[in-house]
C-alpha cells in the first residue's frame, strides 16, 4: 500500500496518520477505567425503592447508549460498589463515552478515577507517658469496649497482638459491621478483639487481577503494624534481633478493632473523614513522608487529625570501636553480635561518596567511611556490592537506617561524630576499628526530635488552618507484622523469616494509629465529646519541649529548633488531654470550606448533601491553632525562599 512517489505519497500519508489517530483516538476512549461516582441521592426519582437499585439501573442504562462503531464492539459498564454512608454513589468500570454519558444523568455530581493512596510497640505507649500508672489509661480502662477502625493492607490475624486476652465483655451492641470470608481467613480468626473484617478489591481487580488476593489477610504487613500500634493486646518476650526487648503493645490494648482492606482513593479520603465526623467519629491522618520541604503535608483537612512523626529517645545501636580508643554508637539493625575482627578503616577519594558500585566492588578488605551524600543512592549501591563491612552518614540516622538492609555490617552516624572517624581514618597510623551491634539505648537526648522525611505544612488547601496538628512516635517503631512482609527486613533472609511476627517500621502511617489509640482513650472517658472537642483535647495540650526542657527540635545537622510547620502543636500528651476543649459542628466546617471559592463547586461533593449552605462563609472557624499567611510570606521572603509554597522545593526547616 501507497507504494507511489510525491503529492499521491503526501496523501496517502495523511491518509494513514488521519486513520491511526482514528482508531487510537476511538481505542482510548473504548478502554474501561475505575471511577468513583458521586450522586445527590436526595433526587432519587421514587420508582426507585432504593439507592442501589437506582445506581444500578444508572450504570445499566449506559449499556445501551454506547455502541462503538469499530468491530461492533459494545461496551459494558460494571458496578462495583455503591456508598450510603461515607459517600452517596457508587464505584464503576466505565469508558470514557460511557463517563460523558453519565455526566447527564440526574443526580450526578462528580466523578474521578480510582487511584491508590500511599501508605503512610515496646517503648512507644512509655515514651508519650501512657506506661501502667497513666491517668488517661487507667481512666479509660484500656480502651474498653471503644471500636477503632483501620482502613489500610488488611490483618495477619494470626499475630499474637491480636489475642483477646483481658477483653472479658461481649461485642458491644452499637457494631454494626461484620466479618468477611475469604482466602486464607475463616471465622474461627476472629474474636473479642479483632471483630470486623471487610474487604473491598473489585476496582484493583480490574487493573492487576492476577495479584489481588479475596481476602482481608494482609500480605503486605503495613494494615497489621498500624492496627497493633493503636491497639494490639500485651505481648511479652517481645523484640527484632535482640533489638527493643521488651513487652509489645498498643496504646488502647483493650480497645477492639474492625479493619477494612482498601485501595485508598486520594480524593476520598476528605468525603469520608467529612462523613465520619458528622457521626462523631474521629479520624486521624498520616501526614505523609514527602519532608523536609515546605507545603508537602497530606490529608490536611481541619476536620480530622493530621499526623506526622517524632523520633524518640530509644536508640537502635550498633557501636564503632576504633583503634585510638574512641567509641561511637550510631544506629543499626544488622542482626550479627560482635564483628570482633579489627580491620582497617578505609576513606579512599575514589570511592568515598559510596554512589558507584563498579568502584565499591574494588574495595580493599576493611571497613568503608561512605561521605555525606546522596543517601539514597549510597543504599541502592552499597545493596549491589559485597563489601566487609561499612559506615554510612547522615543528619537523621534513625530515620534512614530502616531503609538500608545491608546483608553485611554496616553503622549509620551522625556528621558530627562522622568528622573523629575521618580524621582517624586520614591521619591515624594504621587505623582499624571494630563493631558491635543488637544494642538498645533508652533515655537519648534530645528527644522528641522532629523526623527528617515527615512532611511539612502549610496545607496547601486549607493554608488558615496550621497543619500539621499533632506529632506522634513514627521512627523505628516495632510493630506486629506478616511473614509475607519484606518490610522491616535486615537484609538477612533466614533471620527475617525467623522473626516475621514483630518487625520495625518508620513513617507517619507510623505515628499515625498512636494518636487514634490516643482518640479511642479519650472517647471512652468522654464519650459525649464531639469529634472538634476530641481534637482540640489533644492540639492544645501538646508539649513543645523535649527531654532537656528546650523547644523541640529538628533532627538535622544543628539540631535547629522546630517550627509549628514541622511538628504542629507539638508532641502528643494523652494524660493532659482530658479537659480544654474547642468544639464546632459540621456547619462550622461547611463555611470554612465556602470560604475559598476553588471549594464551592466541591461542597456537594464533599458533603453529600443539599442540607448544608454557603450563606455565612468564613474562614474564622472555632479551630485550636491557626496561621496566617502574612506571617508566613515575610518569614520565607526574608530567607529568600520562593512566596509560592507550591514550588518550594527547600527545606521547610527553622521556620
Amino acid at each position: 500500500m501507497c507504494q507511489v512517489n510525491g503529492l499521491l505519497r503526501a496523501i496517502c500519508l495523511v491518509f494513514l496518520t488521519w486513520f491511526w489517530v482514528i482508531f487510537h483516538v476511538t481505542s482510548f476512549s473504548a478502554k474501561r477505567f475505575t471511577y468513583i461516582v458521586h450522586m445527590d441521592k436526595s433526587v432519587m426519582p421514587k420508582v426507585f425503592n432504593s439507592h442501589q437499585n437506582w445506581y444500578s439501573s444508572t450504570v445499566d442504562s449506559l449499556n445501551l447508549k454506547n455502541l462503538h462503531s469499530f468491530g461492533g464492539h459494545r461496551s459494558s459498564p460494571e458496578l462495583l460498589y455503591t456508598y450510603d454512608h461515607a459517600a452517596h454513589g457508587f464505584s464503576a468500570v466505565l469508558s470514557l463515552a460511557e463517563l460523558e454519558a453519565l455526566k447527564k444523568a440526574p443526580g450526578f455530581i462528580s466523578a474521578y478515577p480510582d487511584s491508590s493512596a500511599q501508605l503512610y510497640t515496646t517503648h512507644k505507649p512509655e515514651f508519650i507517658s501512657l506506661d501502667t500508672a497513666s491517668a488517661l489509661l487507667h481512666a479509660s480502662n484500656y480502651g474498653k469496649d471503644t471500636i477503632i477502625g483501620i482502613v489500610d493492607s488488611g490483618v495477619w490475624p494470626q499475630s499474637p497482638s491480636f489475642n483477646d486476652e483481658g477483653i472479658t465483655t461481649k461485642v458491644p451492641s452499637k457494631w454494626k459491621g461484620s466479618c468477611d470470608r475469604g482466602q486464607g481467613f475463616n471465622s474461627s480468626m476472629w474474636n473479642a478483639k479483632l471483630i470486623g473484617v471487610r474487604y473491598f478489591n473489585k476496582g484493583a481487580k480490574e487493573n492487576i487481577p492476577l495479584y489481588i488476593q479475596d481476602s482481608a489477610l494482609d500480605r503486605r504487613g503495613h494494615g497489621t503494624a498500624v492496627f497493633s500500634i493503636a491497639a494490639g493486646n500485651y505481648v511479652k518476650g517481645v523484640s527484632f534481633a535482640d533489638y527493643a526487648e521488651g513487652t509489645a503493645k498498643g496504646v488502647a490494648p483493650h480497645a477492639r478493632v474492625a479493619v477494612y482492606k482498601e485501595d485508598l482513593f486520594k480524593n476520598s479520603v476528605a468525603i469520608a473523614t467529612f462523613a465520619a465526623m458528622e457521626k462523631g467519629i474521629v479520624v486521624s491522618a498520616a501526614a505523609g513522608n514527602s519532608g523536609p520541604h515546605c507545603s508537602s503535608v497530606e490529608n490536611g483537612f481541619p476536620w480530622a487529625l493530621t499526623v506526622t512523626a517524632s523520633n524518640t529517645d530509644r536508640q537502635i545501636s550498633g557501636t564503632l570501636i576504633m583503634g585510638n580508643g574512641l567509641n561511637i554508637a550510631g544506629w543499626s539493625l544488622f542482626p550479627g553480635y560482635i564483628l570482633s575482627q579489627t580491620m582497617p578503616l578505609l576513606h579512599e577519594k575514589t570511592m568515598s561518596n559510596c554512589i558507584s558500585p563498579v568502584l565499591l566492588s574494588k574495595s580493599p578488605y576493611g571497613i568503608v567511611i561512605c561521605e555525606i551524600g546522596d543517601i539514597k543512592r549510597q543504599i541502592r549501591s552499597i545493596l549491589r556490592v559485597n563489601l566487609t563491612a561499612i559506615i554510612l552518614i547522615h543528619e537523621d540516622p534513625p530515620g534512614v537506617v530502616f531503609q538500608v538492609k545491608a546483608p553485611y555490617p554496616y553503622i549509620v552516624i551522625r556528621p558530627k561524630d562522622a568528622s573523629f572517624v575521618i580524621t582517624y581514618a586520614k591521619n591515624g597510623n594504621t587505623p582499624f576499628a571494630s563493631m558491635r551491634f543488637r544494642q538498645t539505648f533508652i533515655g537519648i537526648k534530645p528527644a522528641p526530635t522532629v523526623a527528617f522525611y515527615a512532611s511539612r505544612g502549610p496545607s496547601k488547601d486549607f493554608p488558615n488552618i496550621l497543619k500539621p496538628d499533632i506529632m506522634a512516635p513514627g521512627t523505628l517503631v516495632l510493630a506486629a507484622s506478616s511473614p509475607y512482609s519484606r518490610e522491616g527486613s535486615t537484609g538477612s533472609n533466614n533471620f527475617a523469616k525467623s522473626s516475621y511476627m514483630f518487625k520495625f517500621g518508620s513513617g507517619t502511617s507510623f505515628s499515625n494509629p498512636h494518636v487514634a489509640g490516643v482518640a479511642a482513650l479519650l472517647k471512652s472517658v468522654h464519650p459525649k465529646w464531639s469529634v472538634a472537642a476530641i481534637i482540640s483535647a489533644i492540639i492544645t495540650t501538646a508539649s513543645i519541649r523535649d527531654n532537656t526542657m528546650h523547644p523541640t527540635r529538628e533532627a538535622n545537622i544543628n539540631f535547629e529548633t522546630a517550627s509549628p510547620l514541622a511538628m504542629g502543636a507539638g508532641q502528643i500528651d494523652p494524660n493532659k488531654a482530658l479537659d480544654l476543649i474547642f468544639d464546632a459542628t459540621p456547619q462550622d466546617y461547611v463555611n470554612l470550606i465556602c470560604s475559598f471559592r476553588r471549594f464551592k463547586p466541591q461542597i456537594k461533593t464533599i458533603t453529600r448533601s443539599s442540607n448544608y449552605s454557603c450563606v455565612n462563609p468564613s474562614s474564622d472557624l472555632n479551630h485550636p491553632s491557626i496561621i496566617t499567611s502574612y506571617a508566613f510570606k515575610n518569614f520565607m521572603r526574608n530567607k529568600g525562599i520562593s512566596e509560592d509554597r507550591n514550588k518550594c522545593r527547600r527545606r521547610c526547616t527553622n521556620l
